[in-house]
């Protein structure tokens, strides 16, 4: 390793990742370039960098940097807060809102080459307030005030948030307690349900248990339910609804996603929203960011929220719906907590059951119809840690077909995926039972090319860059990277202002979310646009700039299926790694089937699932804080 120091001259290639590329200049006059991880490097910044020279074939002589070298009188204490920023938001991504003073330091340690003194300086600085941090020194105590400051016991290991996130975590905690003190029906005022005329209009007897839990949802100001596949979390659903409206409640009912929303329409027969169309979130263009129309100052105007499939919830989300609700207004929360967390930052419905500080119902019994379900039967093994029985018997409506090679799998999921509603789902994007290969697989063989087939490219032609009605090359046909009419799509991005109709009807609207999915119905390579048809006829125009919100949807990862149902649902089992081999992944996918769920694949590989149960436990401090209530 040799060390240079000297100055940054020039920038030639930065990005979010910290990794540059940038014209250097020694103290002694000799100049070359330096490429490596450098966060906040800028031109004229002095530095001494450790590293190694090495012989590019193309750029000649460069420096590749191994680490950055600190001495106490050239700290930059603004820099380290943006190293500390980097660190907490590489870890919100993988679902933390918050890093302990140790885990920040570690991550210093091996990413920038910080230490324990460096660390402890910046964060005792009072300009801290001015940066995008927040340090809870209290943790789970009562809350101070304090920011920082320079009588600091860092032997607490306080935990380091971006600031943001802090926010949303406190908020959505006051929140709650102040929805379950003002909705909450005190003894006298405690609404008496007439059950017998409940179950009249339902067409069915309700359980013991399901009673109970539309009595808590209906006299508690705030209410989690939560239980697997079978245990009547839609009766209930339906349940509370009508109890609500025969309360003259006037009841929004939403869900994270789309396919969400339109369940609870399938299930209930009451309308569905999404949150985000329910606090009428939409674009500022000017701004480039969502703005929700619904919030603290203009509020839901309803008596009560209920949510399905709440454990897709994250911080940030929970946090504008709770903000949007007025005082007294009855929320309640349903899903499962044994599915997957949500993609965003957060824990809310775990934190929120553990913390016991919120009135929640587990339902724990599976109905004698949903009994006999073999979907039902082994994804609850599955939740236990239990192996099932993988034997065949006629009827199943759960089958495993053990395959020892990956074209085996390919095959007969080609051959299974041909049925029209058929799913695919798979835990990872990458390798041979990704949803990248098998997307290009399924399309050529469910949608093969045709002379009459419109077809669009989703990369511009290299050699004609002018002509976007090259669609067809054979580069094009062999990897599969463009869209074809009747292709299955699947919207990746909240769009909030994409326009769509209903062909015929005069109906018009905005607005398509993460995970809605849909049919292409007509390609023009000329004008270079594809539309697509989604669930309710909607259908929406796309020019090529948008076409990175569309993917093909033949076969989705996991986490895109969640808050789905799917008539059959098709899974490869194969070596995933720890991170999306586990019980939770496994399980999650088996709740997407309705009516047939077929598991192929590897034996060893579905047990080490079954048996992994190393999903990441999240840091959040939301369960410390509502328990703090409890006191």
């Amino acid at each position: 390793m040799e060390l240079i120091k000297g100055e940054i001259r020039k920038i030639i290639y930065g990005n979010r990742g910290d990794f540059v590329i940038a014209s250097f200049s020694e103290e002694n006059g000799r100049g070359f370039v330096v490429k490596g991880v450098l966060p906040g490097a800028r031109a004229g910044g002095k530095y001494k960098l450790e590293g190694s020279f090495v012989e590019d074939p193309r750029y000649g002589m460069q420096f590749q940097i191994s680490k950055r070298v600190y001495s106490e009188d050239e700290i930059d204490i603004p820099e380290i807060f943006g190293m500390i920023s980097a660190i907490l938001l590489d870890a919100s991504k993988n679902g933390h809102t918050f890093l302990s003073y140790e885990e920040v330091l570690s991550s210093l340690r091996e990413r920038y080459g910080i230490g324990k003194e460096l660390l402890d300086i910046a964060i005792s600085d009072k300009r801290i307030t001015e940066s995008s941090l927040m340090i809870d020194w209290q943790q789970d105590k009562e809350e101070d005030g304090s920011e920082g400051g320079d009588n600091i016991d860092c032997t607490s290991n306080p935990r380091i948030y971006l600031k943001d996130l802090y926010r949303w975590e406190v908020m959505v905690c006051d929140d709650l307690k102040r929805l379950k003190t003002t909705g909450e029906q005190d003894e006298e005022s405690a609404f008496d349900i007439d059950f017998e005329k409940i179950q009249k209009r339902m067409g069915l007897e309700l359980s013991d248990e399901q009673k109970e839990a539309i009595t808590g949802a209906i006299n508690n100001g705030v209410t989690v339910i939560t239980g697997g596949p079978g245990t009547g979390k839609t009766t209930i659903l339906r349940g509370i609804a009508i109890v609500l409206r025969e309360m003259d409640y006037f009841v929004a009912m939403a869900a994270p996603t789309g396919r969400a929303a339109k369940r609870i329409k399938e299930s209930t027969g009451y309308r569905g929203h999404t949150i985000h169309r329910l606090l009428e979130a939409s674009l500022d263009e000017k701004k480039d960011e969502v703005v929700f129309r619904r919030d603290r100052e203009n509020p839901l105007e309803v008596d009560a929220v209920v949510v399905d499939e709440a454990s897709m919830i994250d911080v940030e989300l929970m946090g504008r719906l709770l903000s949007a609700c007025q005082d007294g207004t009855k929320l309640i929360l349903v899903g499962d907590v044994d599915q997957l967390p949500p993609v965003g930052p957060g824990s809310v419905l775990k934190d929120v059951i553990e913390s016991e500080y919120i009135h929640t119902v587990c339902l724990n019994s599976i109905f004698r119809q949903a009994g006999e379900s073999k979907i039902v039967v082994t994804a609850h093994q599955i939740n236990r840690g239990e192996e099932p029985d993988l034997e065949y018997r006629e009827g199943d409506d759960l089958i495993f077909l053990p395959k020892q090679t990956y074209r085996e799998v390919q095959e007969e999921l080609t051959r299974l995926a041909a049925y029209e509603e058929a799913q695919v789902i798979t835990p990872t994007k990458r390798g041979e039972l990704g949803t990248v290969t098998l997307n290009r697989m399924l399309q050529q063989t469910l949608n093969p090319p045709e002379e009459w087939k419109q077809e669009i490219s989703l990369t511009m032609p290299v050699d004609r860059e002018d002509s976007p009605s090259k669609s067809t090359s054979k580069e094009g046909r062999r990897g599969g990277d463009f869209l074809r009419i009747g292709d299955r799509v699947m919207q990746i991005k909240n769009n909030y202002s994409k326009p769509w109709e209903i062909v015929g009807s005069g109906i018009e609207g905005s607005g398509l979310f993460n995970g809605d999915m849909g049919v292409i119905v007509e390609v023009d390579p000329v004008e270079d646009f594809v539309a697509v048809k989604f669930d309710e006829g909607k259908v929406a125009f796309y020019e090529r700039k948008e076409f990175p919100e569309l993917m093909l949807a033949y076969a989705i990862t996991v986490h895109k299926s969640q808050g789905s149902e799917f008539s059959m649902v098709i899974m490869p089992i194969t070596n995933v790694g720890p991170v999306l081999g586990t019980k939770n992944m496994l399980y999650t996918a088996i709740t997407r089937g309705k009516d047939n769920v077929v598991l192929m694949g590897s034996e060893k590989a579905l047990i080490r699932m079954i048996h992994s149960n190393s999903t990441r436990d999240r840091n959040s401090g939301m369960k410390d804080r509502l328990m703090g209530f409890l006191n």
